[in-house]
């Protein structure tokens, strides 16, 4: 059970329709099960502070911050490093567990 929320630049109903697709995929390999847990999508910029407050991070038990792909790896260090600093900004130094994909 539980709930995840997904905050990207992505489009909503893109990003719905993968989900969608990857659920209700026939190959046990493409299957994803999520065995009761609520999936949210928010199309937004996660660096904004604004947009993190709107999916709530605050309540947030963990925060998982994945490294945009197609990037430049220092431009996407650069990336991480500002969405950290936005979420501390928003969580004062406190706050559920950061994993960030480097």
């Amino acid at each position: 059970g539980g709930a995840i929320v997904v905050l990207a630049a992505d489009d909503k109903q893109e990003m719905e329709s993968k989900l969608m697709h990857a659920t209700e995929s026939s190959t046990e390999e493409n299957h994803i099960d999520l065995l009761g847990t609520e999936v949210i999508f928010r199309s937004g910029n996660p660096l904004l502070e604004h947009e993190l407050r709107r999916v709530s991070v605050g309540t947030a038990r963990a925060i998982v911050v994945l490294s945009p792909p197609d990037v430049d790896p220092d431009e996407a260090d650069s990336l991480i490093v500002r969405q950290v600093l936005a979420l501390k900004a928003v969580l004062g130094g406190r706050g559920p567990h950061l994993v960030v994909e480097m």
